[in-house]
């Protein structure tokens, strides 16, 4: 181990966001949003086309490792690896699994396995149904069924319910016939009004943690897994789940931050679960056959009577400290909120934590006393503020403080439908952009789901032109105008409200496909623009062909007619500045060059953001972990980040200007600005120039 152990080959410049571990095989999330797994490959759990096993022979990782397909344009923000199939939920909150198909794990509405054959993956890959207008925040699998937490706080599971592990009251498997997905298959009954903050699957059960920071578990029991004082299976059947299924009883005062479901794959009576507190202890309960609860011996607990609550062994006794959540206006989750605790005399720093993705719950200890809560966005898209006030917070002795607040958005959104001009149908494959209605620079785009809605959020206040299109060319694309009198519309966006539109298209002649374009978008560093939008124009009219988006490598490729066409490279978040192909503005239309398909064309996109990255150390020089490095520009907040271990952070997407930066450590109670003032009129100017990294290290004087 230590040095002697390699690490893992990724590929040339390849970084690890995440990691999930299968039975036999692993994947890992790289830093562009790309997915590769390696190890066993039975069934296609690898997710590469085919059964073969990558990583047991040399030449087989690195480069030579092919990431798994997601779909045009699609990358994955988190993934889960179970027995013997893989789940990505995408960047568009959907949801792909791949691999056994066994008891409708795959949530497919069949039992074939997928992956393990070509033409099985990417775009041919449908994702999981999970019910009218429903997306999911987070995904987790056991060792044959997977669960979803959705948008509105809801669980959906599916897969083998053979113990109950679904929670639906029976034990009929879920996902291996058809009609049993989408909004024919239920969501997990939580309780009376209750929601679900997370969810873990262990082989053959399940938990969630609650939006009251309870934890209920249900399924297989024959360890006690579930830390009801039995070992009775829940949710198999009837009048289980809901009101009548009990929280697990962690103790007095104890309050859950997280919880986490294990097993054996082979057995039902060998599963444990562990809950962390808020006072950053464990509790686990469970199967006890190797120790694996921690209390010190080989006795399991939760199977029987007397064994939870104050029985249950945990490291160390409660804590001091505040608990709660950071929403918008709307109600969404800030996540990645930094949450401060200010004395209310001085505003001195007395504690502080991150609101967790994707819920935007924060759990950290603090001094008892008067607080007032404080929270920064480090997006920037919301007004940092005080929240749980305006009152001061009394956070007692050997007691947890409940803080909860709003902060007000930045960003406006417009949103709408896209449809036919004539019959009214959905355009189901649009794609929409923002458009400044005084410099006509594109500033935001999104496509449309199936049904032609779509949302473009982040937009700042102000006037916009709205441009619609339909990617595989069957309707001309149009400037949003007034239906009566043809007038382009000027579409106003408020900070915190959403704008609604209803863009139409003429249906026009469908484009041939002849020939192709292809290519990768990058930055000049190399570095693949994510979900660029490529549009081509025939060069000789100027009509619309069609349109394409480069998936998570910047990779695009566009059918089109033989002949020349006009091309233009749009960067849908704004961070790179549009062009017409070669290296000219949107308003370069009339020079732009033309392109003869077939052709190759990587255009380089000029960035329009910069970043600040460094470290932050103490007097010693040793790295300061989980600190906060704030960028604050003259109009405000515009970024942040928090160290990791060895103290490095970065802040990207800043926009060109003058910063000065806050480095606070909120364990340590130390707040400096940068380099190393006191105070923010004491601190120096840094530069931030569009395509470059500014650096700034930072010294904390810690106690």
């Amino acid at each position: 181990m230590g040095d002697a152990l390699p690490a893992i080959d990724l590929g040339a410049g390849r970084t690890a966001t995440a990691v999930s571990a299968g039975l036999l095989h692993t994947c890992a999330l790289l830093d562009g949003g790309q997915v590769k797994c390696w190890g066993g490959n039975g069934s296609g759990r690898l997710g590469i086309g085919s059964s073969d096993t990558r990583g047991d022979q040399a030449g087989e990782m690195g480069d030579a490792l092919p990431t798994v397909a997601l779909g045009t344009g699609r990358t994955a923000i988190a993934i889960t690896a179970a027995g013997v199939h893989t789940c990505a939920l995408l960047d568009d909150g959907r949801v792909k699994c791949w691999g056994s198909g066994f008891a409708g794990r795959l949530g497919s509405g069949g039992t074939a396995n997928l992956g393990d054959g070509p033409g099985e993956m990417g775009d041919a890959l449908a994702p999981v149904d999970l019910g009218t207008g429903r997306t999911a925040t987070a995904l987790t699998a056991g060792r044959d069924h997977t669960c979803a937490l959705l948008d509105d706080g809801s669980v959906k599971c599916w897969g083998e319910n053979e113990f109950g592990q679904l929670g639906l009251g029976d034990t009929a498997d879920r996902g291996d016939q058809a009609g049993e997905m989408g909004d024919a298959l239920p969501a997990v009954a939580l309780g009376t009004g209750r929601t679900a903050l997370a969810v873990s699957a262990g082989s053959h059960h399940t938990c969630a943690l609650l939006d009251t920071l309870a934890v209920k578990c249900w399924g297989a029991n024959g360890g006690g897994q579930l830390g009801l004082g039995d070992t009775a299976r829940r949710g198999d059947g009837p009048g289980e789940m809901g009101d009548a299924l009990p929280a697990v009883d962690l103790g007095g005062g104890a309050i859950a931050t997280m919880v986490t479901a294990g097993g054996n794959p082979s057995s039902i009576t060998t599963a444990h679960t562990c809950a962390a507190l808020l006072d950053r202890t464990l509790r686990c309960w469970g199967s006890n056959s190797s120790g694996q609860i921690g209390a010190g011996d080989e006795v399991a607990r939760g199977d029987g009577p007397g064994e939870m609550g104050d029985a249950l062994p945990a490291t160390s006794p409660a804590a001091t400290g505040a608990v709660g959540g950071v929403q918008g206006a709307d109600g969404t989750p800030v996540d990645g909120a930094l949450v401060a605790l200010l004395d209310p005399t001085d505003f001195r720093l007395r504690g502080g934590g991150v609101a967790g993705e994707p819920d935007g719950r924060f759990a950290f200890p603090a001094t008892a006393g008067s607080h007032l809560a404080y929270a920064i966005d480090p997006t920037g898209a919301h007004r940092p503020g005080f929240i749980g006030g305006p009152s001061p917070i009394a956070v007692p002795e050997g007691g947890i403080a409940d803080v909860r607040g709003t902060l007000e958005p930045t960003f406006g959104r417009v949103a709408g439908v896209v449809t036919d001009a004539d019959s009214g149908a959905p355009v189901a494959r649009a794609y929409v952009v923002a458009l400044d209605a005084a410099t006509s620079e594109p500033v935001r785009g999104a496509p449309a789901g199936t049904d032609g809605s779509f949302t473009l959020s982040g937009l700042p206040a102000g006037s916009y032109r709205l441009a619609s299109l339909d990617l595989d060319g069957g309707h001309a694309p149009r400037l949003l105008a007034d239906p009566v009198t043809g007038a382009v519309t000027v579409v106003p966006v408020t900070a915190g409200e959403t704008s609604p539109v209803a863009p139409a298209l003429p249906a026009q002649a469908s484009p041939g496909a002849g020939s192709a374009i292809t290519g990768r978008v990058a930055d000049p560093a190399g570095v693949g623009v994510s979900g660029a939008l490529v549009v081509a124009l025939r060069a000789a009219d100027l009509s619309f062909a069609r349109a394409a988006r480069s998936d998570g490598d910047g990779a695009y490729s566009l059918a089109v007619d033989l002949g020349d066409h006009l091309l233009l490279f749009v960067d849908p978040v704004g961070h790179h500045r549009a062009e017409w192909y070669d290296d000219l503005p949107v308003s370069g239309l009339a020079a732009a060059v033309p392109v003869a398909a077939p052709a190759l064309v990587s255009p380089v996109l000029d960035p329009t953001v910069g970043s600040a990255s460094g470290r932050v150390t103490d007097l010693a020089g040793g790295p300061v972990a989980d600190a906060w490095v704030v960028a604050v520009r003259p109009s405000g907040i515009a970024g942040g980040a928090v160290t990791g271990a060895d103290g490095t952070y970065a802040i990207d997407g800043l926009p060109p200007d003058n910063y000065r930066a806050a480095v606070v450590s909120p364990v340590d109670g130390v707040l400096a600005y940068w380099p190393d003032s006191p105070t923010f009129e004491g601190s120096d100017l840094f530069v931030v120039v569009a395509g470059d990294d500014s650096p700034v290290d930072a010294v904390l004087a810690l106690p």
